[in-house]
């Protein structure tokens, strides 16, 4: 299968972003912190004429953990998973949500090297099914990936996070370049005005872009029967229900308890 070089370039920029907001420190500031450990590894901080310590971190370079490590950050999927923990602990379920799996066992496949190599393990506290980053690994995982912010530079296109007012839950999710913005709506819709929508992806953000066109359709200061909402919403995708669902979920429009009238959440 041919890889999406777009697509993979646009998930790099999305997580150098996540981990510029996770770790809000200058590059001269990682540099000072290169001793730090990474799980149970020192990385020795060397000049580049030293030979000595070029040929320790070859020897660090070759083993076999270091490798492993290396592999799940350098893995988009295992990155996102990672990301996610550090903020805090999550079920398999909520990560599926959090990280736009399709199924669990995609999320243990990726666990799984996570916990292999010590990234990732059950949450103690939070019970069985539940996973966070070890404590005693998380200032190891955020000044490696620090390290690599600082190696990337500050080339990263600004992203925004534009949010409606009804939002249920501001995080991430809103966090968008305007050629993420734009190959969404590409893909995923044949006409955006009107909108029309060929699919509705699982991926939350995604799903907030298309949302938000769609939202937009209905009018501010105007109350809608339930007849009148599905009248505008199957024309932009024949799930019109799931789209009505969504809309409430996300907090684009609200409703009265018995579903009788729709409006625009307003302004606070």
């Amino acid at each position: 299968m041919a890889r999406n070089l777009e697509r993979e370039l646009d998930e790099l920029k999305r997580e150098m972003l996540e981990i510029k907001r996770l770790l809000p420190k200058s590059p001269a500031a990682w540099a000072s912190e290169a001793k730090s450990a990474v799980g149970a590894v020192q990385i020795p901080a060397v000049e580049p004429e030293d030979a000595d310590g070029i040929g320790k971190l070859r020897q660090l370079v070759e083993n076999r953990a270091v490798q492993t490590l290396l592999q799940c950050i350098g893995n988009p999927d295992r990155l996102q998973i990672l990301l996610t923990l550090l903020q805090r602990p999550r079920s398999v379920a909520e990560l599926v949500e959090a990280c736009g799996c399709n199924t669990t066992g995609q999320v243990y496949h990726h666990l799984k090297p996570l916990i292999a190599a010590g990234l990732a393990a059950q949450d103690k506290h939070t019970g069985k099914g539940s996973y966070c980053v070890p404590a005693q690994r998380r200032q190891g995982i955020l000044t490696l990936l620090g390290g690599v912010q600082a190696l990337m530079g500050a080339e990263i296109p600004a992203e925004r996070a534009e949010i409606h007012s009804g939002a249920v839950m501001v995080d991430e999710r809103y966090i968008i370049s305007p050629a993420q913005e734009k190959k969404v709506l590409d893909t995923f819709f044949v006409s955006v005005n009107p909108p029309v929508l060929k699919a509705l992806p699982p991926k939350e953000k995604k799903k907030l872009a298309i949302l938000t066109v769609i939202a937009a359709q209905f009018e501010k200061d105007r109350r809608y029967r339930e007849k009148e909402v599905n009248q505008i919403l199957e024309v932009v995708y024949e799930d019109y229900v799931t789209i009505r669902r969504c809309l409430i979920e996300y907090g684009f429009l609200s409703r009265t308890a018995d579903c009788a009238e729709y409006w625009v959440t307003p302004e606070e």
